[in-house]
């Protein structure tokens, strides 16, 4: 039963959005605005009303904040993470 999906280093939610019909609660996360922006802009979607887009970095989000997911990707963004996730 698959619940939490996140995405870190989202982008423009190329993945995000392709996975996310698979779970109930859906996150993705990306530092850079023009990124943000994109994801925000398929987010408005109505099948994806389930999503939500952060704009932040991954290494914040998930130091300060308890993350239950039952799936984590990184897509094509772990070369841009400055530390150990």
């Amino acid at each position: 039963d698959h619940q939490n999906y996140m995405d870190l280093g989202c982008g423009t939610g190329a993945l995000l959005f392709k996975v996310a019909p698979a779970f109930a609660h859906v996150t993705g996360i990306d530092i850079d605005e023009a990124m943000f922006k994109e994801a925000m802009r398929k987010k408005q979607d109505p099948q994806f009303s389930h999503v939500s887009v952060i704009q932040g970095s991954a290494e914040e989000y998930l130091t300060h904040d308890v993350v239950k997911v039952d799936l984590i990707t990184l897509g094509r963004a772990i070369h841009w993470m400055e530390q150990p996730i």
